[in-house]
């Protein structure tokens, strides 16, 4: 298929090629010599043939073949959000390319299809970007995962965007225990800490165990006024002892997690994380709640 496709490049670029050739010797006699004419529209049409046999399937075939793919392994709605993309960047070309059809000529036929295709390939290529994004980590996805935010920070260095879709229903159990809550802060801390730092020089990670200590301090600094803003404006004394508690074995696993990397940290964190419902008293799991 890909020669055929070529074949047609080569003969589309030849007839491009003897025309604009006989256009240019037309509208510039005065440039080339009459002796040199047969020579340039030679040259203009093997130019031309060659160009278009090369290049044609970077603009039919592979494109294709990207989208297909990505479709592929898309889900419903990202198929549904693709196809979309496609009709609609159509839409767009075919109005982008009615100035195009004014001048006529060549560029009046080719132009406005041409302009039409390479939008909705951009609008499909801008809808399955996201996927893009979190593939490129390829096997490390995972590991990655385990302390999502170092990898937010990094996306977001790049110029990347994360929003929160309000209309999301979710479901979150709490701890109600304390004895499992302090080994969770302390793991989870211990697995952010190594994450961060797994690419550090040992000094690096030397000085932010040292400062350590002030995590507790910094995060209480911004916890307090989003916990008063959740309890309506008044702040929840009660929970002010165990808020500092949990923020201090945070803290301290950050410090081993700088210094000895992440140990057991990701088992013990999954034994947690996946088997909340061990450590609440409720006997019923919550009620779904509507992301705010």
């Amino acid at each position: 298929m890909t020669k055929f496709i070529q074949l047609v490049g080569a003969l589309l670029g030849t007839l491009l090629g003897f025309g604009l050739g006989l256009l240019i010797l037309t509208n510039a006699d005065s440039v080339i010599d009459a002796p040199n004419r047969p020579a340039f529209l030679m040259a203009m049409v093997a130019a031309t043939l060659l160009f278009g046999y090369l290049a044609i399937p970077y603009v039919t075939t592979r494109p294709a073949r990207w989208a297909v793919d990505r479709l592929a392994h898309a889900g419903a709605g990202e198929f549904a959000l693709g196809v979309a993309a496609i009709v609609v960047g159509l839409l767009v070309g075919v109005l982008a390319g009615l100035p195009l059809i004014a001048i006529g000529g060549v560029v009046g036929s080719v132009g406005p299809p041409v302009v039409a295709v390479i939008l909705a390939l951009l609008l499909l290529w801008a809808t399955m970007y996201k996927r893009d994004v979190l593939l490129q980590y390829g096997e490390s996805l995972g590991r990655r995962l385990e302390a999502e935010s170092v990898m937010q920070w990094e996306l977001q260095s790049q110029g990347h965007r994360f929003a929160i879709e309000p209309r999301a229903i979710v479901r979150h159990e709490n701890f109600a225990q304390l004895g499992p809550s302090i080994r969770l802060r302390f793991h989870g801390g211990r697995l952010f800490a190594a994450r961060r730092a797994q690419a550090w020089t040992p000094g690096r990670r030397v000085a932010f165990a040292l400062a350590s200590p002030l995590i507790p301090l910094v995060r209480w600094w911004r916890s307090v006024p989003m916990a008063t803003r959740a309890n309506g404006g008044t702040p929840p004394w009660r929970i002010w002892p165990v808020l500092a508690l949990l923020l201090a074995c945070d803290g301290a696993g950050e410090c081993v997690g700088y210094l000895a990397g992440t140990g057991s940290a990701v088992r013990r964190s999954s034994e947690l994380e996946f088997h909340r419902y061990r450590f609440h008293s409720a006997q019923q799991p919550a009620e779904p709640s509507r992301a705010s």
